[in-house]
């Protein structure tokens, strides 16, 4: 598959949406650049998407339009069998200019690099021999709660031992024995929280000296901190907590954008591309969700397992493709799971709450509804309202019981017609987790079964797992 990119070579700004296409290509893609179309490709990609020439297979990028030229927006638009959006508004914005060709948005590479700075977290006082800072704090502190979000800048002295302990654990720390009044002005200033550890206080003064330089403090109640705070830490648990409504709103910012790699964007866009010039490649095991969706008519789509939301919005896209009538319903636990969850399910991800993902998916105009739990107990309620689906996604929890629990509930929830697809078949029948004992205890006089390739690797702590999707609908 000959895949063209015509952009601008001096542009900065759109050579973010170029490099991961040249980073990330799958083995079968002949990726070129040129400042021209290039008629000897199976696609041109215009980068952005101004200028299309017609009598080829154009895909175009649309950014923006500058007053005046949504003339030439429209003449672009004409000349190329697809659009890619950057955002859902983009995507409206050329459906009011009266393009009519398929757009698709695919949100954006963030790029390498861009991360929180750490929350500094102050510490002022030397460390007493009676033990009465109580460095040991910070440990017990390490194991209730995952600090990578910050960085300890601790002033004074005795807390060596401790430190030490600490960046084993991988705890980002700076030290310092002393500073003069100037100093620890500028100190202050370049802080966010300042942390007081000690069990018994006459003060201290740092509990002053961060409230005058605006700075929240977290203290046991007692001494200056009993008279000038309004909420204290009780111990190590407490303080957690505390510590983690700092973190709130960068997480919840991380959430919004976080799944936005170069890869995910590589991967969505050379499918998009390809399948311009052929609707039944697949170049990562995803694209069959989006494949099944595009080749029949959906209306209503049943996703269990919804996590960022990236393939409910891919889903919608592709059945809004034929008709904008159409139903989403997501289900999750849209919190992040426990170490127990994790171990049972072989799943372990970040997931966003409920509101950031309907916040995303609801300016496809699709009909959204989100389902906050554990999916047995969601499908049970869908049952109950005799709801049916058209497509229906499983790629929820990984253990059997799980799987087997949702594939039970879901035939009550499918049609004669519908189509249910399944991730986390392992040919290689891993013990315990996988849909592969429900898909081979299937009755086939009753059920089609498919088992779709590619078959990919997903890397595991002991090695290398072999996963693939299962595609699953009713004989006629």
């Amino acid at each position: 598959m000959h895949i063209n990119i015509v952009e601008p070579y001096h542009s900065v700004a759109m050579r973010r949406f170029v490099e991961p296409l040249l980073q990330f290509a799958p083995k079968q893609f002949n990726i070129t650049e040129s400042e021209e179309c290039d008629y000897t490709a199976d696609v041109n990609f215009w980068v952005p998407g101004h200028n299309v020439v017609p009598d080829t297979k154009n895909v175009m990028l649309y950014t923006h339009t500058n007053p005046g030229f949504e003339t030439i927006i429209q003449e672009s638009a004409r000349n190329s069998k697809h659009a890619i959006a950057m955002s859902l508004y983009g995507r409206d914005e050329l459906r009011n200019m009266g393009v009519r060709i398929p757009i698709t948005t695919v949100y954006p590479p963030l790029g390498d690099g861009f991360a929180p700075r750490k929350i500094k977290v102050g510490i002022v006082g030397s460390e007493q021999p009676n033990g009465r800072k109580r460095s040991h704090l910070l440990l017990d502190l390490a194991w209730q709660m995952d600090l990578t979000l910050f960085q300890f800048v601790i002033i004074g002295n005795g807390w060596e031992e401790t430190i030490n302990k600490l960046q084993n654990l991988g705890v980002t720390i700076e030290h310092c024995d002393k500073l003069s009044d100037e100093q620890l002005q500028v100190f202050y200033r370049n802080i966010d929280i300042l942390l007081v550890t000690g069990y018994t206080e006459g003060g201290p003064l740092p509990v002053i000296e961060a409230l005058a330089s605006g700075i929240p403090v977290l203290s046991p109640r007692y001494g200056l901190a009993a008279d000038y705070l309004s909420a204290y830490y009780s111990d190590a648990k407490d303080l957690s907590q505390q510590l983690m409504k700092a973190t709130k709103g960068i997480n919840d910012r991380i959430g919004k954008v976080g799944y936005l790699s170069d890869y995910r964007y590589a991967m969505e866009t050379l499918y998009l591309l390809a399948s311009v010039a052929d609707p039944d490649i697949i170049v990562s095991r995803y694209d069959n969700v989006v494949k099944y969706v595009r080749q029949h008519n959906i209306q209503s789509i049943l996703e269990i397992g919804t996590n960022v939301g990236i393939r409910a919005l891919r889903m919608i896209q592709a059945a809004q493709e034929k008709t904008y009538s159409v139903e989403y319903c997501g289900i999750d636990l849209f919190r992040s799971l426990s170490n127990e969850e994790s171990q049972k399910e072989n799943a372990s991800y970040p997931i966003p709450d409920s509101s950031t993902v309907y916040s995303l998916l609801e300016k496809t105009g699709a009909k959204v509804n989100l389902y906050t739990g554990y999916s047995h107990a969601s499908l049970d309620d869908l049952v109950k309202d005799s709801k049916k689906f058209d497509f229906i996604f499983i790629d929820g929890g990984h253990s059997w019981e799980t799987i087997k629990g949702d594939w039970d509930r879901a035939q009550s929830l499918i049609h004669s017609q519908s189509i249910v697809l399944f991730d986390d078949y392992y040919p290689k029948n891993l013990m315990g987790v996988g849909c592969q004992q429900v898909i081979d205890g299937l009755d086939k006089d009753i059920w089609s079964v498919q088992l779709l390739d590619p078959i990919e690797e997903w890397m595991q702590s002991w090695g290398m797992l072999d996963i693939q999707m299962a595609l699953v609908s009713k004989n006629e």
